[in-house]
């Protein structure tokens, strides 16, 4: 990209250029999205969480940035909440941890009463286990 741009700096298509690859890169996020989210509506949450963070590192400044991470925490409790419960605590800690990330990156988020319901559930199930190392 930045090699067309350097080599023709006064083209009269550069506008157009430009144009292109932002849908270009704009597809390329909805498609990460859709794939990781296809994942979580059908209830495969563990799959679902690994495609949403791996979208997040593929494409960092993406424009689903907010709702990957979201997904990540809703994920994250469903599997902690649907797990035999030798796994509930350490996934309950895991969406913990995703949950405090957007929280700080999001903190006017439309979410946040959602997650913060889903956070003290996942406290509550934390604290009635005995382990209150939050």
């Amino acid at each position: 990209i930045s090699e067309f741009m350097s080599r023709y700096p006064n083209s009269s298509r550069l506008d157009d250029f430009r144009e292109i690859v932002a849908e270009l890169t704009q597809r390329l996020h909805d498609k990460a999205f859709i794939n990781a989210f296809t994942y979580y509506k059908i209830g495969r949450h563990k799959s679902a969480i690994v495609a949403f963070k791996n979208a997040l590192k593929t494409y960092p400044d993406s424009s689903h940035r907010e709702e990957l991470m979201y997904y990540i925490v809703k994920s994250g409790y469903e599997l902690a909440h649907n797990s035999i419960e030798s796994k509930q605590i350490d996934r309950y800690m895991a969406m913990l941890d995703s949950y405090y990330s957007f929280i700080a990156e999001f903190p006017e988020s439309k979410h946040v009463k959602e997650l913060n319901r889903l956070s003290k559930a996942a406290k509550d199930f934390l604290e009635k286990n005995n382990k209150e190392n939050l």
